[in-house]
């Protein structure tokens, strides 16, 4: 059967619930089929975050879902920094999302715990994990080390950290989400199984986004 995939942007509102009721019919009319899994990415914001994840749900039910706040959601060829963006996928595959609590405590126990809970949901062999982190504390290296104690050292892993909507804003935390539930300070993974074919690249970017400096001191990550 293959997969289908639809992506859909709605603008942020007042009433969150209305945003994601609209956001989830807008993405499920493009996909035609019934959904498998949902990725959701909304400004930091403005945002009733709770109430975006209500109003998905109200219409898309109890689908997995992974998503977090950005500094911008891409929908086709755009950047969207005011709009939450949902990508559906629906055919072959199955999804599953774990949880890992306290990445600045020890962000190698928090990949196992994220790991361990999606596989137990899972209940088949995974073939792709979706990682979502806050980048602003603890180790992204030791929560990959983590994620790979339970799924493999040469398991395929893909994903990024969340944001606050400011590349120098440091406080507070980014958002997590699993479900139908919003955290910060966390680790949220996505795990894939079905017959799919999925390639990956990488870019370390073109363009600076600043003049020089000299960087004379760091701490931690």
């Amino acid at each position: 059967m293959g997969i289908a995939v639809s992506v859909a942007k709605e603008p942020a509102g007042a009433d969150g619930a209305a945003c994601g009721a609209a956001l989830a019919r807008a993405a499920l009319a493009g996909l035609g089929i019934s959904p498998q899994a949902l990725l959701l990415f909304s400004p930091y914001h403005r945002v009733d975050h709770r109430a975006l994840l209500a109003g998905v749900r109200s219409v898309a039910g109890a689908v997995p879902l992974l998503g977090g706040s950005s500094y911008g959601g891409i929908c086709g060829a755009r950047l969207e920094e005011t709009a939450p963006v949902l990508l559906a996928l629906g055919g072959d595959l199955r999804a599953a999302v774990g949880l890992g609590r306290g990445m600045a405590r020890d962000s190698r126990a928090c990949g196992r715990e994220a790991a361990l809970a999606a596989l137990a949901a899972l209940a088949e062999p995974a073939r792709l994990c979706l990682v979502l982190h806050e980048p602003q504390m603890g180790n992204p290296v030791e929560l990959l080390e983590g994620l790979r104690d339970e799924l493999g050292a040469a398991f395929p892993i893909i994903g990024g950290g969340t944001g606050t909507g400011s590349i120098l804003e440091q406080s507070p935390m980014s958002l997590q989400f699993a479900g139908e539930k919003v955290y910060a300070g966390s680790c949220v993974v996505m795990l894939l199984a079905g017959e799919f074919a999925f390639r990956g690249g990488f870019s370390h970017g073109a363009e600076a986004v600043s003049k020089p400096f000299v960087l004379t001191k760091a701490r931690g990550n």
